[in-house]
């Protein structure tokens, strides 16, 4: 991941790069941010560090997320799937999967009276993939 941020911005202008989850790292168990670290936060990026949110949720959550904590306009959302730019407006990276094939495979699993975890086992104990 450092290599595609270290492509769009000066990284050697940051003291170093903290890369975080979100969910169970900054979260508390009531799912809420606390103060503290929002502040700690604010403080590492106003001292010159660059805090990226790494998470499974989507793009427009871990935004949210990152402008409310204060963190870099960078996030890498969607399990890894994608690096965004939310200061300029556009993905560094992409690697999502296709509607297409989700239509394929709710279709598969509707035929053949499925659900997709079921679908899942088929194809992994079947080596398919």
């Amino acid at each position: 991941m450092k290599y595609y941020l270290a492509n769009l911005i000066n990284i050697s202008s940051y003291k170093k790069m903290i890369c975080t989850d979100i969910d169970g790292t900054l979260t508390l168990h009531d799912g809420n941010i606390g103060e503290f670290t929002i502040e700690t936060i604010k403080n590492l990026t106003k001292n010159g560090y660059l805090v990226v949110l790494c998470t499974a949720r989507s793009r427009e959550s871990a935004i949210a997320i990152s402008k409310k904590v204060g963190a870099s306009p960078y996030v890498i959302c969607s399990n890894g799937a994608e690096i965004y730019d939310s200061k300029n407006n556009r993905a560094i990276y992409s690697n999502t999967t296709k509607l297409n094939l989700y239509t394929k495979l709710w279709d598969y699993c509707c035929q053949n009276k499925m659900d997709l975890c079921q679908l899942f086992r088929h194809i992994f104990s079947n080596n398919i993939i």
